[in-house]
């Protein structure tokens, strides 16, 4: 971390967008992983870091400068603490996916409006909750069950209802793929997932062989740059019907969200309790 005297001032860098604004302060205040100790003035910084360019009162960053952020998080296998994965270690070397989706966010007009999608499905929540369905085997099509693409784009935007299967006890890849000039972000609800990897442009398989399956860290949230992509490995041990979307409000309200229908053929409640005897009715199934 180098010396945190408070007699030292920093240079704290914040990112809006494509862009890393700096402020500077007094004392040992560090914002997220980018820091840099100034001893002399901001001129003698930009000039000792080449991925920079710097105006009157803004630093504007190359993207290629953000991706080497997340490489640092890895987890410290020096220390003793819970395992996270089913295997009871730190790593997911030796852990096969049985499925891998490869989920692009971008942005559509539909029907005049502007939409955000999924694999160029735009998420139409219905008036009837998605588990109530289910339960009832989805007999009147509330959800569209493995109907759209899960490893490539639709030619054309549509609305739907995107719900796809995951196996129980399975492991699944899910690879986010980023085509707007934005960041974004993505979150699995009720799971926490390794990041394995990030990188720029096109993902292909070919890529795994840059996947940290050594000591990745487990979240819940993951970052997707700009015409990047970001890949997860997720361990599906939770039945149920479980959302997966953009963490940006904007995205999501307009629609880039999917459901993940993690689903076992045994109807053992140890495994997935059965809904409670006063459970509330509603819309299709009032009646």
């Amino acid at each position: 971390m180098g010396d945190l005297r408070r007699s030292k001032r920093w240079l704290v860098l914040c990112m809006s967008l494509s862009e890393l604004l700096f402020t500077v302060v007094n004392g040992a205040r560090i914002f997220q992983e980018w820091y840099v100790a100034i001893n002399t003035n901001i001129n003698t910084v930009l000039r000792d870091q080449p991925e920079w360019s710097a105006t009157k009162t803004k630093l504007v960053a190359r993207w290629s400068f953000g991706y080497k952020l997340p490489d640092p998080a890895r987890w410290n296998l020096t220390t003793r603490a819970a395992r996270p994965n089913p295997q009871r270690t730190f790593n997911v070397w030796n852990m096969t996916p049985s499925e891998t989706f490869v989920l692009h966010g971008s942005f559509a007009k539909i029907n005049g409006l502007s939409r955000f999608t999924v694999n160029n499905v735009s998420y139409n929540t219905p008036t009837t909750p998605l588990k109530l369905a289910d339960y009832y085997n989805n007999d009147s099509n509330v959800y569209q069950l493995d109907t759209f693409p899960i490893h490539s784009s639709l030619k054309a935007p549509v609305h739907g209802t995107f719900v796809v299967t995951g196996t129980h006890k399975n492991w699944l890849e899910i690879v986010f793929k980023n085509d707007l000039d934005s960041m974004d972000s993505w979150h699995l609800d009720e799971f926490g997932f390794f990041v394995v990897g990030y990188g720029v442009g096109r993902w292909t398989p070919v890529l795994r062989s840059t996947y940290n399956v050594y000591d990745p860290v487990v979240r819940s949230t993951v970052q997707v740059y700009p015409r990047g992509w970001s890949a997860v490995y997720v361990y599906l041990d939770n039945p149920g019907m479980w959302n997966l979307r953009s963490q940006n409000l904007k995205h999501w309200y307009l629609g880039q969200e999917l459901y993940v229908r993690v689903y076992d053929l045994d109807p053992n409640p140890a495994k997935e309790r059965p809904p409670p005897r006063n459970l509330l009715f509603c819309d299709q199934f009032l009646s």
